[in-house]
């Protein structure tokens, strides 16, 4: 059976064959498959039915295809393999590695649509249901959380049985139909802001509000599929106005999400709308929403305040009954990794996964997002809203296995979107979008240099299989010693870096062909000491094949002083197309040195983000901080291109707009 990888990969081609053109580019169907639609002009015009498939073909497809190296290294494989359901526009280059500007067909004999249903087909319903242990049905209940070297045991003495789960559960979904037009009254707002003002624990200012941000309309509309923002000063009232339509729009049966900047003004939302419902709409139902990390924060500061509002009863059950008569770490509970052990009589004891702690569902972290789910009006604050995820079961797992974004939940089960200050969510999104991981082996608060510290040298690690910890240490020593190396080179002045303070591997390949006189095929097997470069080159070719191994075997410092001198030898031997400039001498120096070092190094960083997820699951130390700043935070929604169905209204400090839900 295929890999999920390489089905995403084979359906992402037809698709890009299918809708692109008969004949398109490997980046188009390497960007469909990264979900990069907003400059496609062919995107619109599509039928709904059309983006539905490639919207949801984008949320079941593995994150690791997303990225275009990899999605063209798995392409090229399926394209070359045997039997393949494409072939190539330009057949010689069968022989060659493929690029991005190469072009494909589907086969001529095969059904682009039937090709495509087999794949989407294979690709929804592929995944192998994961099986995970049961509680033992008798005795006591032992289980164990293993975080690195450390062991926690937890015993649930059978006389207490009655406190854990018997069968597996889960939080609903609700059903939201598709809204294609909201419409707001002026009258039904004016007389629900002249309620509110009328109320001696609220402010008296709604009418005012609502005069100053509305206008003299009789009615506003939000369609479907719209984005609409509001641009007004700061105190005129939009987050005023704007819990007012949240409230009207509840009040006729609509579920409503507001967003705001940050923790605090959702408590100040959450208060306020608890008053103003309290007076208007007795009946409906306001929850906050934020990233669980943040819980046992959240639920302190009520708990000191006495403050009336759920702290969600927060506590780690599993706590009580720990052998160490220990407390775990606050954000660091082992909701997800909890294993049951068992032994029977003369065998060796066995452990197995759990699901999810036996306690979930009767803790603050799963109260939460229930909550908010059963809620009328959820408020949520913009990083959560952007980059959340939650591990927790739901109803639909079944059809939409692993972890769920917030947005995406949000999306699916409200209509209205209101996000007060959309400025602030833009820069929100940009943080979030921001990733860093410090390279090299210097200093000691680079994440990377604390993880080569805990796995470089062992033979072993609980829950690893050893061909990964194998390739892991060969990644984190190029990742950690060969960066040092180049840094060390440069620094004493062995090559100049380029005036840009970041560059890539490929950065300079247009620089580099054309005072060669090669071309792209004939660059990358100048690196890989092959026979089919000119034969002027191959000394020089000879030469690069050690900066691409960089095994040890030559010293840097003496590999750059004589790449120097071959490349004036072959500047005075009239066989390039022109004689290089001394600046261009030390500029083709520092680009074929950059080419050959960050290639591997960039090669190595992805075997690493390969396999660092047994690292995460077995909870080695520092391997979750890595993994995420090579991968990047969460995606804002795993259907991120998704037709709309529902209007949403969002502010700024200038302003109030709106958004929709797919």
């Amino acid at each position: 059976m295929q890999p999920l990888s390489d089905i995403s990969t084979t359906l992402f081609l037809a698709l890009a064959a299918r809708y692109v053109g008969s004949e398109p580019m490997l980046a188009d169907a390497a960007a469909l498959c990264a979900g990069r639609t907003r400059g496609w002009s062919t995107w619109c015009a599509l039928q709904d039915a059309d983006q539905l498939l490639i919207a949801e073909s984008l949320r079941f497809r593995p994150s690791l295809v997303a990225q275009p190296k990899r999605f063209l290294m798995s392409a090229e494989a399926i394209i070359k393999g045997e039997r393949s359901p494409f072939e190539l526009i330009d057949a010689s280059k069968l022989s060659d590695e493929l690029h991005e500007q190469d072009c494909y067909r589907i086969s001529p004999h095969l059904n682009a649509d039937q090709l495509i249903r087999e794949y989407f087909e294979a690709l929804k319903y592929g995944r192998a249901t994961p099986v995970y242990a049961q509680l033992p049905e008798s005795g006591d209940v032992v289980l164990k959380h293993i975080a690195g070297d450390q062991v926690r045991v937890f015993v649930v003495p059978e006389s207490e049985r009655s406190v854990l789960e018997v069968a597996d559960c889960h939080i609903h979904i609700p059903s939201s139909p598709a809204v294609q037009e909201i419409e707001w009254e002026l009258g039904s707002l004016r007389e629900l802001a002249q309620q509110l003002d009328a109320t001696p624990n609220l402010h008296s200012q709604h009418e005012a509000s609502l005069t100053n941000i509305w206008g003299s309309e009789p009615k506003r509309a939000a369609d479907s599929g719209n984005f609409y923002r509001v641009n007004a000063p700061t105190g005129t009232g939009k987050s005023v106005a704007m819990v007012m339509m949240s409230i009207d729009a509840a009040r006729r049966g609509h579920r409503v999400v507001i967003a705001v900047p940050t923790l605090v003004e959702l408590e100040n939302t959450v208060r306020i709308l608890r008053l103003s419902l309290a007076v208007a709409a007795a009946d409906l139902k306001v929850a906050p929403l934020h990233s669980a990390t943040r819980v046992y924060e959240r639920a302190q500061i009520q708990f000191a305040q006495s403050n009336t509002a759920s702290a969600y009863d927060y506590a780690c059950l599993l706590d009580a009954y720990a052998s160490d008569l220990l407390d775990v770490e606050p954000g660091k509970e082992p909701c997800f990794n909890v294993r049951v052990s068992t032994q029977e009589e003369g065998r060796l004891e066995h452990s197995k996964r759990l699901n999810h702690c036996p306690f979930l569902f009767k803790c603050g972290r799963t109260r939460m997002l229930s909550e908010a789910l059963e809620a009328d009006i959820v408020v949520i604050n913009h990083h959560a809203l952007l980059s959340g995820t939650t591990r927790i079961p739901l109803s639909d797992a079944d059809q939409f296995p692993g972890p769920r974004s917030l947005i995406e939940l949000l999306l699916r089960t409200a209509p209205v979107f209101l996000v007060d200050e959309i400025d602030g969510l833009l820069k929100s999104a940009i943080d979030s979008s921001v990733i860093e991981l410090k390279l090299g082996n210097q200093g000691d608060n680079s994440p990377l240099l604390r993880l080569f510290n805990t796995v470089v040298g062992r033979s072993n690690i609980p829950g690893i299989d050893r061909s990964s910890l194998y390739r892991v240490n060969w990644a984190l020593t190029y990742c950690t010693l060969s960066v040092s190396q180049l840094m060390n080179l440069q620094q004493e002045k062995y090559f100049e870096w380029p005036k840009k303070e970041t560059t890539w591997s490929d950065a300079d390949d247009t620089f580099i062909t054309e005072k060669l006189g090669i071309n792209r095929e004939e660059l990358e097997q100048l690196f890989n000491n092959t026979n089919r470069i000119p034969p002027h080159l191959e000394r020089l070719s000879h030469h690069l094949a050690c900066w691409r191994s960089n095994d040890g075997e030559h010293k840097l410092e003496t590999l750059a002083v004589n790449l120097g001198h071959l490349i004036k030898a072959l500047s005075d031997s009239g066989l390039l197309p022109a004689p290089l400039k001394e600046h261009d001498q030390i500029r083709l120096k520092a680009s074929l040195i950059l080419r050959g070092t960050l290639l591997v190094i960039e090669t190595h960083l992805r075997n690493l983000q390969v396999e660092l997820s047994g690292f995460v699951n077995a909870e080695v130390p520092n391997a979750y901080e890595v993994r995420r700043s090579i991968a990047g935070p969460e995606p804002l929604s795993p259907t991120p291109n998704a037709p709309c169905s529902g209007p949403c209204l969002v502010s700024s400090g200038k302003t109030v707009a709106t958004m929709t839900r797919p």
